[in-house]
């Protein structure tokens, strides 16, 4: 089996920056969003009558809707 080859550290400075900040700024949304799915979940801990509905699937249209597209 080859050895492993090791990745070149980058020459470029402002290039090494840039990625820095968006390594940054990626875990910091990843945070964000780990905050956002922990509120949702507490959201959805309530009594039934006070959780999010779960969205309608295989719903048959409006008696209106139908007539509208005849």
């Amino acid at each position: 089996m080859p050895p492993k080859r090791r990745r070149a550290p980058i020459q470029d400075v402002d290039l090494a920056a840039q990625l820095n900040e968006l390594r940054q700024m990626m875990l910091a949304q990843q945070q964000e969003i780990g905050g956002l799915r922990a509120q949702l979940a507490q959201q959805n801990q309530g009594p039934p009558d006070v959780r999010v509905p779960p969205a309608p699937v295989n719903q048959p249209a409006a008696p209106e809707f139908l007539m509208l597209i005849q």
